[in-house]
C-alpha cells in the first residue's frame, strides 16, 4: 500500500472524511499545533483558500469562506457500520476526532480544563473511541461542541486540515504536477472519492489531454469519467457535479494564478536569449500548444508523437476529418484524432507501419523534421546534408537537409543531427515557429 493508502481511507458517498484508525495513545505535548504545511509551492495561503472551498461544500451550504465549526455528528448520524462520533467542520472521524481534541488540550490545556471541568472529556483523549463506539452524553457533547468553537478550536479544526490535505497535494506534485489549481482539484476528488479515484482522473488528463493539467482538462476528464461509469454517485458523477463546478469557479475567482500572456512570462522561460524564447511565446499566442501548466512550459520536456502531430494540426490543419486513419492506438475521443486523421489523409504521417500510430511514443527529431518537410516542401526538389549521422538512404535524409537549408536547425552539433534523439518542447515549438515564418 502506498502513502496516501497507509494514511487514510476516504468516502466517497457522503463526502465525509475516514481516516484508518490511530492506536490509542495518552495526551502528547508531540502533538504538532499550528504546524507549518506549505508544500513546495502550494502556500499556506493557497490552503487558505482551499480550506474555503472545502469548508463551503462540507458544512458551509455552498458559499465559499463558510464552515461550521460546532458540526458535530453522533452514532445514530455517523457513517457506515463503525459507528463512531465524528466532529468538526470537515468530520474528523472517530480516533480523529479524539486527536482534535489532543490538538487543542496540547495548544492551551487551561482553556481546555476550564471547559471541561470534571475532566470527563480529557479522561477519553487516550482511549479508542472506535473500539468503544464512545458516544457522549447530551452534557460532553455540549463541551465538545464548546472546545471545538473557542479560537483555539477553530484554529486547530483548520491545522489538522490542512496537514490531512498536504498528504494529496505532495501526492499530487509528486506524480501529476506542481500547478497549484491542479493540486486543488486532485485533493478535492480525492477528499470526496478517495486516492483511486484522484488517480483515475488524472490518469485520463495524462492520456487524453497530454499532461496538460489545466482546470479545464481537469473537468473534462471528470465528463470524461462519468460517461465510461455511468454512475451518478461516482466521484465524477451528477451528484457531485455542483461541487466541482463550484470548486472550478472558486479557484478562478480566488486564486488568480499567473497568466503567462497577461504578464509575459513563464517561470520558466524568462530568458529572453534563449533559442526558444520567441517560439514559446508565439506557439502560446497562436494557441499552437499552451503550457504545462497556468505557469510553466516545461521546455525541456520531451515530446509524444501525438502531441506534435497535434501542434502542425492546429498551425496548417483546416476543418473536420470525417475518414478514420484506422490506427489501433488511436481512440475517436482522443484529442488527437482528427489531427492523426488529417495527417494521415495528407500524407505527413502514416503511422509506424504496426497498424499504430505510435501516439504515446516520444517524437524524435527526425520524424518532426520529416513531418514539417511534408507539409511544406515535400516533392519540390532534392536537398543533401552533411551530417555525420544522417545517413543518405535514410527516410529523412531530404527532410533534414531542407530543414538546414532553410534555418529551420542547424543540428545538435557541427558534424550531428542526432535524429533519434526525443524533440523537445522547446525543439518542437522553434522548428514550427522557424517554418511557419518562412513559408
Amino acid at each position: 500500500m502506498n502513502k496516501l493508502g497507509k494514511k487514510l481511507l476516504c468516502l466517497c458517498m457522503t463526502g465525509v472524511i475516514a481516516f484508518a484508525a490511530p492506536a490509542a495513545t495518552a495526551v502528547s505535548s508531540a502533538i504538532p499545533v499550528y504546524a507549518e504545511v506549505s508544500v513546495g509551492n502550494f502556500t499556506d495561503e493557497d490552503f487558505n483558500i482551499f480550506i474555503n472551498m472545502i469548508g463551503a461544500c462540507e458544512s458551509g451550504g455552498l458559499v465559499y469562506g463558510q464552515r461550521d465549526y460546532s458540526t458535530y455528528l453522533s452514532l445514530a448520524d455517523s457513517w457506515g457500520a463503525e459507528q463512531t462520533i465524528t466532529i468538526g467542520w470537515w468530520s474528523a472521524y472517530g480516533n480523529n476526532g479524539r486527536a482534535l481534541l489532543n490538538r487543542i488540550y496540547n495548544a492551551d490545556p487551561a482553556l481546555f480544563q476550564s471547559i471541561d471541568t470534571d475532566g470527563s472529556i480529557q479522561s477519553m483523549l487516550s482511549q479508542d473511541w472506535e473500539k468503544l463506539r464512545w458516544e457522549p452524553t447530551a452534557a460532553q457533547k455540549d463541551v465538545i461542541v464548546r472546545l471545538i468553537t473557542t479560537d483555539t478550536g477553530k484554529k486547530c479544526q483548520d491545522e489538522a486540515f490542512k496537514e490531512f490535505a498536504k498528504i494529496y497535494i505532495e501526492d499530487c506534485q509528486s506524480l501529476y504536477t506542481n500547478d497549484v489549481a491542479a493540486c486543488m482539484m486532485y485533493a478535492e476528488i480525492g477528499m470526496l472519492g478517495g486516492e483511486a479515484a484522484a488517480k483515475r482522473i488524472f490518469n485520463r488528463v495524462v492520456s487524453y489531454y497530454s499532461s496538460n493539467f489545466s482546470l479545464d482538462n481537469i473537468m473534462a476528464a471528470l465528463s470524461d469519467d462519468q460517461k465510461a461509469s455511468t454512475n451518478p454517485y461516482s466521484v465524477s458523477g451528477a451528484v457531485y457535479n455542483t461541487r466541482h463546478r463550484l470548486f472550478y469557479e472558486w479557484i478562478h475567482t480566488y486564486l488568480q494564478p499567473a497568466d503567462p500572456q497577461e504578464n509575459g512570462v513563464f517561470t520558466d522561460v524568462q530568458n529572453t536569449s534563449a533559442y526558444y524564447y520567441e517560439p514559446v511565446y508565439w506557439a502560446y499566442q497562436n494557441q499552437v500548444t499552451s503550457g504545462t501548466s497556468s505557469t510553466t512550459f516545461s521546455p525541456s520536456n520531451t515530446t509524444t508523437r501525438a502531441e506534435i502531430i497535434t501542434w502542425i494540426y492546429r498551425l496548417l490543419g483546416n476543418g473536420e476529418v470525417s475518414a478514420s486513419a484506422g490506427f489501433s492506438d488511436v481512440s475517436p475521443s482522443a484529442y488527437y484524432y482528427q489531427a492523426v486523421n488529417w495527417a494521415r489523409q495528407h500524407g505527413i504521417s502514416a503511422g509506424l507501419g504496426d497498424g499504430s500510430f505510435g501516439s504515446a511514443v516520444n517524437c524524435s527529431r527526425a520524424q518532426i523534421i520529416t513531418m514539417l518537410y511534408r507539409c511544406y516542401a515535400a516533392g519540390t526538389g532534392s536537398y543533401t546534408s552533411s551530417f555525420s549521422d544522417v545517413s543518405s538512404n535514410a527516410y529523412y535524409y531530404n527532410a533534414v537537409g531542407w530543414a538546414v537549408q532553410n534555418g529551420i536547425t542547424s543540428g545538435t552539433s557541427a558534424s550531428t543531427f542526432s535524429p533519434d534523439a526525443s524533440c523537445s518542447r522547446a525543439e518542437a515549438v522553434t522548428f514550427l515557429y522557424r517554418a511557419a515564418s518562412r513559408f
